[in-house]
């Protein structure tokens, strides 16, 4: 490769990178959290019914009813 090809290589790839991180900075998209995936994602107000039951320590276990951790906890309902 030639001299002006290398730099205009190097400066094309600057320029995608500082891109890339300006677009993930500003977050594209609507939800700072993550994508919409529709009203299921979106927690009821409080008052509503129950949707359903989550660990009290935050582990990725789910109840449709109430429920207890082993140690005696109950779930919390969203």
């Amino acid at each position: 490769m030639t001299r002006p090809a290398i730099v205009l290589a190097l400066a094309a790839s600057l320029v995608a990178g500082a891109v890339g991180y300006w677009a993930g900075g500003i977050r594209l998209h609507s939800d700072a959290h993550g994508p919409e995936l529709g009203a299921a994602a979106k927690p009821k107000a409080a008052g509503g019914p129950v949707i359903y039951y989550r660990d009290p320590d935050g582990k990725p276990f789910y109840s449709e009813r109430p429920k207890k951790t082993p140690d005696g906890r109950d779930f919390a309902h969203f």
